[in-house]
């Protein structure tokens, strides 16, 4: 579908002035008024009342209110794949929450960290290159409920494929974890955790908007006894674009996809639940590509995901309580601080299985002809069994061990004939002791034997030190990332391209060193401060180099060639204007350089910043979000010619977003919003999407 280049960017500039109009209105009732007045917090519940003039100062209640905000804080699962306060987690942890989800008007992962401070996303026709700390999502592992997703397509995890309609929080791991993951996760994590409610929650959304465009969710999370019962269901649909309207080639890909997703959990013991659960989801994508060889391709590539899995698990009812009351109350570090001494007597222990089959279709049909037409079907199937158990250590602290298979085998056309298959299996250990009130240590090591590479050793050492308002975290630790299918066995003839592309079988994995240093300080009442710096050192990075020319054709293959380090720093201001209105501004430094060839890594930013602006009353809630990253250097040019001398830069650019939603009536609620309002990008290194317009209803029930 052709889109216009020239759109009505006022409305970036409109927006926030409205806001701010709306701030100076509500600001001026506040000090004017001598009406009586409540304070509601997000769920519109009354936390305090008071008449100007009296008593009871709203200025004092405000500040309180606002300090609550501030000191919100979740049980996370991801530092040490047990609960515990994110407070105490000696490894920097931010969380997206449900709330925070429906702010940004989110219908996918991708688009839930989308802007947030540190990522930069790449779309490609493919999916989505999430970039964390510099490094690509090949370096970053996503998780759901605390167990790897599988179905890596180039060696990246395409988070536009996960919806968030069930979705309690996210929580990313900034740093290597391999101490405690394994392969996968040099620059961090990102876990989905699903929402498990005490009362019966159902949610159904209806949306629509330009590029033809439209999406139907569903989902219920239904306590019944000892059982939680849940179901979801998705449909998305979305068509190609261009920025030429001339060209017959789209920029990127069409979008149908469906999905279902069902599970039951049941408390079959006072201390014991036991939960299983199974999902799929069809997706298929389109494009028309015109290469430089000449010709018309149509692309389709159609993916396949069935999963299933079991879980069995201790519960605890009292932490179970902490764990849900930590939602809403306020930070209480010497609670925090005291917690790894509180559950003496008593272990966690779970066991999880589950399989995965990612299947992978992708058809080239030429138009006029069949000489270069292709068609590929690959089958990856896994298999993963993980024990676990958090046991208390006397009074010196929590030990955590556990235990972890992975079985993998493939099948595609790539490869050959036969099918390939490797195993991994590894043993970690974590131990998390309070020095006194304020200090939390970590020292933890993983040991993986894999079927291919042999044994690797990953240590990590972190250590929080906290006070009421300020937290300082330093970890340091080695990772690694062994390398795909793809990598090793792949076999990919491109002949329209005049290239191809050769698997090696005596790759090594790829080693890292990193260190990461964050403070998370709470300023004033106001204003609070998460700051990262990280570096993070990598040898054996895996690249494609020429291996030779067979008569036209270039014949390129896997190789360890490249030694390589990313450093920089991730900050994020949190400003609450006044009750009503909230500002966060995040700035992005980063600096990845090649030392096998001496030049930056390509398509990295040094500078990228954001600000974002958030309005909620009464039921209303608008939020603007201004995005600015910095030109990237490429190496290539469209023709996949490498430049003759300095590198091609991408231009600067920006993007706004905004959003809102207003609920009129119990549970139901209309949103609209759009992104990219000022369609930024190019055909060539910048394949966003335009100005994206949409709208809907949505009902939410429970909870």
């Amino acid at each position: 579908m052709p889109i216009r280049r020239h759109q009505k960017k006022l409305i970036g500039i409109v927006i926030p002035i409205m806001i701010l109009g709306l701030y100076c209105t509500l600001y001026a009732e506040d000090t004017a008024s001598p009406e009586k007045k409540a304070y509601v917090n997000d769920n519109g519940k009354t936390i305090a009342s008071g008449t100007n003039g009296t008593k009871v100062d709203s200025a004092t209640q405000e500040a309180e209110y606002i300090e609550k905000l501030n000191r919100r804080r979740k049980v996370v699962l991801s530092a040490q794949r047990s609960e515990s306060r994110l407070a105490d987690s000696v490894v920097q942890v931010e969380v997206i929450d449900k709330e925070q989800i429906r702010e940004k008007g989110a219908r996918t992962v991708t688009e839930a960290l989308n802007n947030e401070t540190g990522f930069f996303i790449q779309r490609g026709l493919f999916g989505d290159n999430v970039q964390l700390q510099g490094l690509d999502s090949q370096y970053l592992l996503i998780m759901k409920d605390g167990e790897r997703l599988n179905g890596r397509i180039n060696g990246q995890y395409d988070t536009s494929r996960l919806r968030v309609d069930n979705v309690e929080q996210i929580e990313i791991v900034r740093g290597s974890s391999s101490a405690i993951y394994g392969s996968d996760a040099i620059a961090g994590v990102v876990n989905i955790i699903t929402v498990r409610p005490k009362k019966p929650l159902i949610d159904a959304k209806l949306q629509g908007g330009n590029l033809g465009a439209a999406d139907l969710s569903g989902s219920a999370v239904i306590p019944l006894g000892d059982f939680l019962v849940r179901g979801s269901g998705a449909y998305r649909t979305q068509q190609p674009y261009r920025y030429d309207k001339n060209s017959i080639a789209t920029l990127a890909r069409g979008v149908n996809e469906y999905g279902v997703d069902s599970g039951v959990d049941w408390a079959f013991a006072p201390s014991w639940r036991f939960a299983v659960q199974g999902d799929y989801s069809r997706r298929r994508m389109w494009g028309i590509d015109t290469p430089v060889s000449g010709g018309i391709f149509d692309r389709t590539n159609l993916t396949e995901t069935a999963q299933g899995s079991f879980r069995l698990h201790t519960h605890h009812s009292q932490s179970a309580a902490k764990a849900n009351e930590s939602v809403s109350v306020a930070r209480d570090d010497n609670k925090l601080a005291n917690e790894l001494s509180s559950h003496k007597g008593k272990a966690d222990f779970k066991l999880n299985g589950s399989y995965t089959l990612f299947r992978d279709q992708l058809l080239y049909d030429q138009r006029g002809d069949t000489a270069l037409d292709n068609y590929e079907d690959t089958r990856e199937n896994t298999y993963v069994l993980h024990a676990q158990t958090a046991l208390p250590v006397f009074s010196l602290g929590r030990m955590t061990l556990g235990s972890e298979g992975i079985f993998e085998d493939l099948k595609s056309p790539r490869i050959g004939v036969d099918k390939k298959n490797r195993h991994r299996v590894a043993g970690y250990a974590q131990f998390d002791s309070k020095i006194f009130d304020a200090l939390i240590i970590s020292p933890g090591i993983r040991y993986d034997k894999d079927s291919q590479f042999g044994d690797y050793v990953s240590p990590r050492f972190g250590a929080k030190w906290g006070t009421e308002n300020f937290i300082l975290r330093a970890s340091a630790g080695m990772g690694y990332r062994s390398p795909s299918f793809r990598e090793l066995y792949l076999y990919f003839d491109n002949p329209s391209a005049g290239y191809t592309v050769h698997g090696n079988t005596s790759l090594k994995p790829e080693n890292s060193q990193s260190v990461n240093v964050g403070v998370e300080w709470y300023a004033t009442r106001r204003i609070s401060i998460d700051s990262n710096a990280y570096y993070n050192n990598l040898t054996n990075l895996i690249q494609t180099a020429t291996a030779g020319t067979i008569g036209t054709v270039t014949q390129y293959a896997y190789k360890n060639v490249a030694h390589a380090f990313t450093t920089g720093t991730d900050n994020r201001l949190t400003v609450y204007l006044m009750r009503y209105l909230r500002a966060t501004f995040g700035y992005s430094y980063t600096f990845a350089w090649d030392n096998s060839i001496h030049r930056e890594l390509e398509g990295r930013a040094r500078h990228r910043g954001n600000l974002g602006l958030l309005f909620r009353y009464h039921g209303l809630t608008l939020r603007t979000m201004l995005a600015l990253v910095d030109r990237r250097p490429y190496y290539m040019d469209e023709e996949g010619k490498p430049p003759t001398q300095t590198p091609i830069y991408s231009r600067a650019y920006a993007t706004v977003d905004v959003n809102g939603e207003y609920t009129f009536l119990n549970g139901l609620s209309i949103f609209a919003g759009g992104e990219n309002l000022n369609s930024a990008g190019d055909a060539a290194y910048l394949p966003l999407p335009p100005l994206r317009v949409y709208g809907g209803l949505r009902y939410t029930f429970g909870g």
